[in-house]
Order: C-alpha cells, then structure tokens, then sequence
C-alpha cells in the first residue's frame, strides 16, 4: 500500500527537480515574509534612535533658557 502511494507522486527521478519558477516564487514569497515580519522593528529602531537627539536637543534648549534667565536676574 505504501509503495503504491509515492509511485503515484513520482513517475521517474525528473519528478523529484522543482522547476525554477517556483523555487524562484517560493525563495521572493519567503523574502517578502521576512520583509513584512522585520518592517515594525526597523520603524522602531529608528524612532529610537531619534529619541537620544531630541532629548539632548531639549535639555540643551533649557538649560540656554535657564542660563538666560539667571543672566536676567542678575
């Protein structure tokens, strides 16, 4: 019974080759998954990255703001 099961799969040793055009599918099909899975990481790494500069950016705006003040009092 199990032999009489793969002999109608595979008819000779050609019937074991994928053809190019679905290796090719299945090879973009999978670069595409992982382009989809990965795409909210990269998005993140890149806000996260931003966000040390803007910080800085702040701290550096209100300590001028500060200093300023201070020189107004004086």
């Amino acid at each position: 019974m199990a032999e009489a099961l793969w002999k109608r799969f595979l008819k000779n040793a050609s019937s074991l080759i994928t053809p190019y055009e679905q290796t090719r599918a299945g090879f973009v099909a999978l670069a595409l998954e992982k382009n989809r899975l990965g795409t909210p990481y990269v998005e993140e790494a890149k806000v996260l990255k931003l966000w040390p500069q803007k910080l800085l950016s702040y701290l550096l705006v209100k300590e001028r703001k500060i200093i300023f003040n201070s020189e107004l009092a004086n």
